[in-house]
């Protein structure tokens, strides 16, 4: 008989201080890249070495020009490569700069004004363990994850990033969910996960009637939540909508844990996923919540020209973690 794996959340609180520790380390190292205390002093020294190198770049242009006139191509064609090709490739690495410094900046601050952030990366592995056991997909090939921050926000420990999930089709990689993934830390312990998605469709007023009484279904008697999300007593692809675990917990038992929790929040969620734009994943399990809200957008995005607008910008990411909070 194989050794039953131990469940992520519970492994991970071993190692928490460890992975911190790493965390905090990338920090150090991103904050040596792109942190500024005057941003907007690095916009306009940026711009300069811009204007700088489109210069020599446009020198260079017009020298070649000059000695194809007089004959000399293969020197035109080399000093278009070099002075032309490098002044434009090192003007391109200066806004690519200029653009991580301000949002590194901006959003660093603007965290730290609201929450008491452990640490704050502008990009973050994320792993499959953490994927599985979110429940977000059932299946998936890769993800991304940027600007991750993890703390404490009233008394509770979180984690939050913008998170990307990608699987191949063919020669093709997809993005099968784009949005925002929080990871809060309960009071709970449950062995069993309760995971909670939104339906495509509101079940019509017909089917619902039809289904709320059957044992084949978890329904929480709140005909709004029922009608808009299905939860499963386990994983949303377990059959019947039940997972056995080694702990022998029934589906009764399941049903009644359930309903303790559910019993309370329903309401809430239906708030929460009034913010989406589509649909919202949430699943219990061990002491975490995963909350997953599929926006089809990242938080804290720059648009052209915000580096110039930094008190437009500021007041734009203030409200997108205001949001958070509500």
């Amino acid at each position: 008989m194989t050794e039953e794996r131990e469940p992520y959340w519970k492994s991970i609180e071993s190692r928490k201080e460890a992975i911190l520790a790493s965390d905090r380390e990338r920090e150090s190292k991103e904050m040596e890249q792109f942190s500024s205390n005057d941003p907007a002093k690095v916009v306009k020294q940026d711009m300069l070495k811009f204007k700088g190198a489109i210069g020599v770049a446009v020198a260079s242009g017009i020298g070649a020009i000059i000695l194809c006139i007089l004959g000399h191509w293969w020197i035109a064609l080399a000093a278009l490569i070099i002075f032309g090709g490098g002044g434009f490739l090192y003007g391109s690495s200066v806004l690519r700069h200029r653009t991580k410094v301000v949002k590194y900046s901006m959003v660093r601050d603007v965290v730290t004004s609201y929450f008491s952030p452990e640490v704050y990366l502008a990009s973050r592995d994320v792993s499959d363990d953490v994927l599985d056991e979110a429940d977000i997909v059932p299946d998936w090939d890769s993800a991304t994850m940027s600007d991750y921050f993890s703390g404490n926000w009233k008394g509770t420990h979180f984690q939050f990033g913008d998170v990307s999930i990608f699987q191949k089709n063919g020669q093709k990689k997809e993005c099968i969910f784009s949005g925002q993934l929080f990871v809060l830390e309960t009071g709970l312990e449950l062995q069993t996960g309760i995971s909670i998605h939104e339906r495509t469709e509101p079940l019509s007023e017909e089917m619902y009637a039809g289904i709320k009484n059957s044992d084949r279904f978890f329904m929480t008697g709140n005909q709004q939540f029922d009608r808009q999300f299905e939860v499963h007593l386990g994983k949303a692809d377990s059959v019947n909508g039940f997972e056995q675990h080694s702990d022998g917990v029934s589906p009764e038992q399941q049903r009644e844990r359930a309903h303790r929790i559910l019993d309370v929040i329903a309401q809430d969620i239906i708030e929460a996923d009034s913010y989406a734009v589509s649909r919202t994943r949430m699943r219990f399990i061990g002491n975490r919540l995963y909350l997953a809200i599929e926006n089809l957008r990242d938080t804290f995005e720059l648009r052209k020209g915000d580096e110039e607008k930094m008190d437009e910008l500021r007041a734009r990411f203030d409200e997108e973690v205001r949001d958070m909070t509500l």
